[in-house]
Order: C-alpha cells, then sequence, then structure tokens
C-alpha cells in the first residue's frame, strides 16, 4: 500500500501559480520602475560600509556551509559512510550551480553524480540522497515560513490583486504539512509518491526530525545576508525581512525561473518598497544577488576547473600495450 499525492495537484498547482505570480508582479512593476534611476541605485550601493559587505560575505560563508548538513543527513538516510570533508565539497557545489541554474533536482543531481560514484556511492543511492534532500529543503522552508506567517503576519502589498491580505492563515497550512510529515514518517514508515511520479521512502522520525531544521537555519542565515545589506529603518527588523525573503523565495522556488530570477526579485522588491525608497530596495536585492548567488557561482566555478585539471595531472597514464 503507498501513500498518493493527487496527480492533478501536483501538476496544475506550481506552475499556475508560478505563471499567475509572474504575470501580476510584471503588470505592478511597470508602475514601480519609473521611481527608479541607475545613478541612485549605484550611489545606495557604492555607499555601504565595508564591514556591512564583510559581514554579508561571513553570513554568506555560513550559509553555504549549514548546507552540508542536507548531504550529511542524507548520508544518514542512504546508510552509506562518506568521511564528512567529502561530503561537504560535494554538497556545497551541489547546490551553488544548482541554485544558479534552478531545476534544483537536475542541477543537484548532475553535480552528485559527478562526485559520489567516484567514492564508492551506488547510482541509486544518489538519487535517493537527492530526494531526501529536496524533501529536508522543503520541510525546513515549510517550517520555518510557517513560524514567520504566524508569528510576524505582514499584509501584501495593496498592488497586489489577489483575493487575501493575511498570511497567518497560510502559515497554518504549512505547519500542519510538517506535522503531518512526522507522523507519516512515526506510524506509515513506507515509500509515497511526490510530484513528478517520484517515490520517496519515509526516514525514521529521528531523522525526518533533524530534517526540517538544517532548512530553517539555511534559510534564516540566507535573509540575514539581505537585511545585513538593507539600511537601518526604524520600522524595519529581523524578523520582518524574514517574512519578505520567505515570501518571495516560496514564489521563486514554485515559479520554476532559475534561481528565482525575476520572480523572487519583483515580489521582494514591492515589499521592501514599502519600507524604503525604491532605489534602495533594489540596490540591496541586486547586492543580495551578487553576494548569494554570482560570488558562489565564481568561486564555485573555480575550484571545481581546478579540482578537474587536478585529476587529468594526477591521473596515472594508461598502461602502454606490450
Amino acid at each position: 500500500m503507498r501513500f498518493h499525492i493527487p496527480k492533478k495537484i501536483a501538476h496544475f498547482i506550481g506552475p499556475t501559480f508560478g505563471l499567475i505570480v509572474l504575470v501580476v508582479v510584471i503588470y505592478i512593476l511597470q508602475k514601480q520602475i519609473k521611481h527608479l534611476t541607475i545613478a541612485a541605485i549605484f550611489e545606495h550601493i557604492t555607499s555601504i560600509p565595508t564591514h556591512v559587505l564583510l559581514l554579508a560575505l561571513l553570513l554568506d560563508l555560513c550559509a553555504y556551509l549549514v548546507l552540508c548538513g542536507y548531504d550529511l543527513l542524507g548520508m544518514k538516510y542512504i546508510r552509506f559512510k562518506l568521511p564528512w570533508y567529502k561530503t561537504a565539497f560535494a554538497s556545497i557545489l551541489s547546490y551553488i550551480f544548482s541554485n544558479n541554474i534552478g531545476m534544483s533536482l537536475v542541477g543537484a543531481s548532475a553535480m552528485r553524480l559527478r562526485f559520489y560514484p567516484t567514492w564508492g556511492i551506488k547510482t541509486f543511492s544518489i538519487f535517493q540522497l537527492v530526494i531526501f534532500t529536496s524533501v529536508s529543503m522543503w520541510l525546513g522552508i515549510f517550517t520555518i515560513s510557517s513560524l514567520a506567517f504566524i508569528f510576524k503576519p505582514i499584509d501584501l502589498p495593496p498592488d497586489i490583486d489577489i483575493p487575501f491580505r493575511a498570511i497567518r492563515p497560510i502559515g497554518f497550512i504549512l505547519i500542519t504539512i510538517v506535522i503531518i510529515y512526522m507522523l507519516l514518517c512515526y506510524y506509515y514508515r513506507r515509500t509515497i509518491r511526490l510530484p513528478g511520479k517520484i517515490l520517496f521512502k519515509l526516514p525514521k522520525l529521528r531523522i525526518a526530525i533533524l530534517q526540517p531544521l538544517v532548512g530553517m537555519i539555511d534559510y534564516t542565515l540566507a535573509a540575514s545576508v539581505l537585511y545585513t545589506l538593507l539600511p537601518t529603518h526604524d520600522n524595519v527588523n529581523f524578523p520582518l525581512i524574514l517574512t519578505i525573503f520567505l515570501i518571495s523565495q516560496i514564489s521563486g522556488m514554485i515559479s520554476h525561473v532559475p534561481g528565482g530570477l525575476g520572480v523572487f526579485d519583483a515580489i521582494c522588491f514591492l515589499m521592501l518598497s514599502q519600507f524604503y525608497d525604491a532605489n534602495v530596495a533594489l540596490g540591496s536585492i541586486i547586492l543580495f544577488r551578487i553576494f548569494y548567488f554570482l560570488i558562489p557561482l565564481i568561486i564555485g566555478a573555480f575550484v571545481l576547473v581546478i579540482y578537474e585539471l587536478a585529476n587529468i595531472t594526477l591521473r596515472p597514464p594508461p598502461a602502454s600495450s606490450p
């Protein structure tokens, strides 16, 4: 017996929501961008003190180190012992590239399939690991979002013409999903079918409890990078920015756009513009993109090239035929 998620819901909710969000934000941004000037945006970016930029880089580093937790926990799930530094190396590179190219399952699988087989992990186990880490990521963002939406609810911008304004009910829905998952891991402990006809064997409860914790820390640190790059404001604190970040992040992830590019930025811009000048809001988002996506991508690409060149150099020459 298997637990099935309805196919119609799995096939239509994500793409439909992403399309609606994209159309709405494009329409709204047409009215907002007239207040933007490149000079003002550049002025804000260059006015940020060096120590603030260094703090953002430090938080960025911590955020990517925490990503190792997904794979370290995943190794326990597939019951494979691998040195932590190898797991960390493959994990960080996987997330660097999947964060930038989108298609998280495809991007994450490709990079892990490059490294893990050479260290003795079978292909089937790698795909199990990828599914587990993806589920962990969603559990993490659902859990932290539910707490943020329930305890720090904010109204969506009035420009966004949708049937609801309050997000607190969404928080209760998300935490209910997490609780149901935990109950399934405790009582059901079998294979369920995820969206996309993906089969996933539920982990033991002690592993399941740790899954959302990694994601909660991950998204909290990512939001803290954005918060650091924003100027101080009497009506703005970290819980508020965390809520804005999570709303934007979920919208970007559901839209299936690489890195949430455009959707994340538009939603975040609209919500930050309620508190900051439009040029300041967009300048901070651009900096966040540079710090959280572009810089890690450049470093990751450099490390990957060095790794491949080292493998070619150290590889023993083929034995000559007699």
